[in-house]
């Protein structure tokens, strides 16, 4: 008789056993690349299967937005356009790919239950599914990005080896966040409203639609504290030829480095018990 899968074995042995095999379980999901790849690229064909503009409905969704609401915006802050619309649009493509990557992080493990049931693939996977498709889906608004850079004649100031290191960063942060996210959502399922509702509020308190310096009433706090702020500025910053901000990268990889070492000493504890959640 053939061994069990890990996953389906009990667990018995130490936790620093566990946290090695969950440390192993780590580095296998990103050696098996070619799986999670298709998994995401599988996901945005299925997704858009038989529609006329595919994926780029995305670009189209997107620019419709921001000529539809940005310049009512930018009257209402009294805000030149030509500074709020690539301020705008940046910031809700960088938005786009954050929220969404932990909304959908949320799902990673309940929508694939039959999978990990019968298979003894690394659970991170499917984690690294979530990241990728939503990174497809951002590539897909670079377009819109593209528009604004020309039509506003800032393209020779933007960073591309800066924005790289954002997205870098941005992703290091939302990717652990996924995954602990994944793994309460499939044990306490009303928690996918909650993240909802706080996801929702948390927009309103970033900086995506509005500009700080312009928001005389805002507090400083609001900002230093808001780890979404500091992403959306490594990012942002870039895309718009106005540099990276030293103490937002810096917290991001502060936060990138606790955040994985915490989730990885929570993932060691429900790893054995992810499959019996879903």
């Amino acid at each position: 008789m053939s061994a069990l899968p890990r996953y389906y074995a009990t667990a018995s042995s130490s936790f620093l056993d566990e946290f090695k095999q969950a440390c192993r379980d780590l580095v296998g999901s990103l050696r098996n690349t070619r799986i999670w790849l298709a998994l995401g690229l599988n996901d945005i064909v299925a997704r858009y299967r038989g529609s006329i503009l595919g994926p780029f409905w995305i670009t189209l969704t997107t620019a419709i937005f921001v000529l539809g609401i940005g310049f009512l915006y930018a009257e209402l802050m009294k805000v030149s356009v030509d500074r709020y619309l690539p301020w705008m649009a940046t910031g809700l493509v960088v938005w786009g790919l954050i929220s969404q990557t932990v909304l959908e992080g949320a799902d990673a493990f309940i929508s694939v239950g039959n999978v990990m049931r019968q298979t003894a693939l690394p659970a991170p996977i499917f984690v690294w599914r979530v990241v990728w498709r939503n990174l497809l889906n951002f590539a897909h608004q670079l377009p819109v990005l593209a528009v604004m850079a020309i039509k506003f004649k800032y393209v020779g100031a933007i960073s591309l080896p800066e924005a790289v290191l954002g997205l870098a960063l941005i992703l290091l942060n939302v990717s652990w966040f996924a995954l602990v996210c994944g793994a309460l959502c499939a044990r306490y399922r009303d928690l996918k409203q909650v993240l909802a509702s706080l996801t929702q509020l948390l927009f309103f308190l970033s900086p995506v639609m509005w500009i700080p310096s312009e928001m005389k009433g805002v507090s400083g706090r609001l900002i230093t504290f808001n780890p979404v702020a500091h992403m959306l500025n490594v990012l942002r910053g870039p895309l718009l030829g106005q540099g990276m901000s030293r103490t937002s990268v810096i917290v991001l990889v502060v936060g990138g480095a606790v955040g994985w070492s915490l989730t990885m000493l929570f993932f060691a504890r429900v790893r054995r018990r992810l499959v019996h959640y879903v």
